[in-house]
């Protein structure tokens, strides 16, 4: 349940600084653009938390042997884990999407990644005391 919670806060963590900046500097959304942007980025977040960030966490978990250094597990799953998908990202820009969407969309995954990262580490650091 605490993984759930983790996943959801880092996800709207990622996504509410994106939006704000997309209708503040860049144009106000639509109800159509916010719905958008909110669904496909709740799908690509659902896919980076269960196929990179869980199971690289427990494995670097289980390298370490325990979840003592919280800021390297963050920096972990902001950066390295996410490098697949700021790559894809990196080349769908000027192509698929506008290079100012796609600095929103890898900007939304680092701080995902940073927030998912500390909250994965401290929820397993409070299990093994």
């Amino acid at each position: 349940m605490k993984l759930l919670a983790i996943s959801v806060s880092s996800w709207l963590a990622g996504l509410i600084p994106v939006l704000a900046i997309t209708h503040f500097v860049v144009e106000p959304l639509s109800f159509a653009d916010l719905m958008g942007f909110t669904v496909m980025s709740l799908i690509a977040a659902l896919v980076a938390i269960g196929v990179l960030y869980l199971p690289g966490l427990f494995w670097l978990r289980r390298r370490m042997g325990g979840c003592e250094r919280g800021v390297l597990f963050s920096l972990v799953a902001a950066f390295i884990l996410n490098a697949p998908l700021i790559v894809f990202i990196g080349f769908q820009a000027g192509r698929s999407m506008a290079r100012s969407e796609a600095i929103l969309f890898i900007s939304l995954f680092v701080v995902m990644g940073l927030i998912f990262g500390l909250g994965f580490a401290r929820i397993y650091r409070e299990n093994a005391s």
